[in-house]
């Protein structure tokens, strides 16, 4: 089981990686995910530690309305 998790947060990370460098979304460790997030929307997105944003048949979807959104 070790070994799936550690694949899966590795997925999470590769799979962000566009997020983390936007300096409007701040991902904290541990994200699990597998590809199938996606953040959009001119206010800021945080996800602190251990968020789980696996998706299995529809795409999860993180989206701000204002600029002054947190």
């Amino acid at each position: 089981m070790q070994l799936k998790q550690t694949a899966a947060r590795s997925l999470g990370w590769l799979s962000s990686l566009p997020f983390r460098l936007n300096p409007r979304i701040r991902i904290g460790p541990g994200l699990l995910g597998n590809g199938r997030l996606r953040i959009q929307g001119p206010g800021r997105v945080v996800l602190e530690a251990d968020v789980n944003a696996w998706a299995h048949a529809e795409v999860n979807r993180l989206i701000t309305t204002r600029p002054g959104a947190l």
